[in-house]
């Protein structure tokens, strides 16, 4: 939609101009290795005030030998972010005091999402009609999962707030499905969803999901020896494709290219056109992170 015009009685209704924020993410990866946490630029990371040395104290392998982080979710403007650990515990960490806050001890939930509005999501595979979200505070609210899923294996938010990505199964079958979120209107605190929609079915189970862009949703599908992705393009066509090796993890990629990838062994691949191509080794880790906070100007 480029333009948009409102009528009245046959009047046409004019407002002011607004700022249009861009929700794109960093482009650089957000990643964690054995020791450090932050963004990887050419083989080196790029600490994140307050998140760097709160995560490197508490959830790498080299500080956590019992429990390290397995998915990590940074907030827009980098003033938190969400761990879930190897054990399945899940965390908040505060930037600006460095402080950890544990949402749940329990241990069978999937990759937990953030939304922009600092909510926590969450939601357990054999339990798809029951979406617990923590707020700001940690305080957990349950709203209702979308009708005739019998299975949740993923669930992301999009960098607008305003949808979310469900992959799962509707009895035998491998569904992508994207719903809206009706939130409360003082705290921004998810209560329903609505207008569920199948966008995709899927070949096998997907693994993960991922917005790679305001428009694209992809779905990863980890074989034994192969990876296939189903990126969606919402309310038209998809594309398959196909990585040669396992990954474990999926997030957006950079203006140059759609997804980034997580393999087995600590690559680190971004998919340029119709192939992968390497760009980092040693992660543990492939974090996602919501958008980039505005720059001055609104722009």
């Amino acid at each position: 939609v480029d333009q948009v015009r409102m009528m009245v009685d046959g009047h046409r209704v004019t407002a002011p101009d607004d700022a249009i924020v861009s929700v794109e993410p960093d482009a650089r990866a957000l990643v964690m290795t054995e020791n450090d946490f932050g963004y990887l630029t050419n083989g080196e990371i790029t600490p994140i005030t307050g998140l760097t040395d709160a995560i490197t104290a508490r959830f790498t392998p080299e500080s956590s030998e019992d429990d390290p982080a397995r998915s990590i979710s940074v907030a827009p403007d980098l003033s938190h972010a969400v761990v879930q650990t190897e054990g399945g515990e899940i965390w908040r960490i505060d930037a600006e005091t460095a402080e950890f806050q544990a949402l749940s001890y329990e241990t069978d939930w999937e990759h937990p999402a953030l939304d922009p509005f600092g909510n926590a999501w969450a939601v357990r595979s054999d339990k798809p009609k029951r979406i617990v979200v923590w707020d700001a505070d940690g305080e957990a609210h349950e709203i209702e999962g979308v009708d005739g899923l019998t299975q949740i294996s993923a669930i992301e938010v999009a960098r607008d707030g305003a949808r979310v990505a469900i992959a799962g199964r509707v009895d035998n079958q491998s569904v992508l499905i994207v719903a809206g979120i009706r939130r409360d209107e003082t705290t921004s605190v998810p209560v329903a969803l609505t207008g569920a929609r199948i966008v995709s079915y899927l070949p096998e189970t997907a693994t993960s999901a991922a917005w790679v862009s305001d428009t694209v949703v992809a779905a990863m599908m980890a074989g034994e020896e192969r990876t296939l992705i189903r990126e969606q393009q919402v309310g038209g066509t998809a594309e398959n494709p196909t990585a040669s090796f396992v990954a474990t993890a999926i997030t957006y990629g950079n203006p140059e290219s759609r997804e980034r990838l997580l393999a087995k062994d600590g690559s680190l691949y971004v998919r340029n056109a119709t192939t992968w191509q390497q760009a980092g080794s040693g992660v543990v880790v492939l974090a996602t992170q919501l958008g980039a906070p505005p720059v001055a100007g609104g722009q």
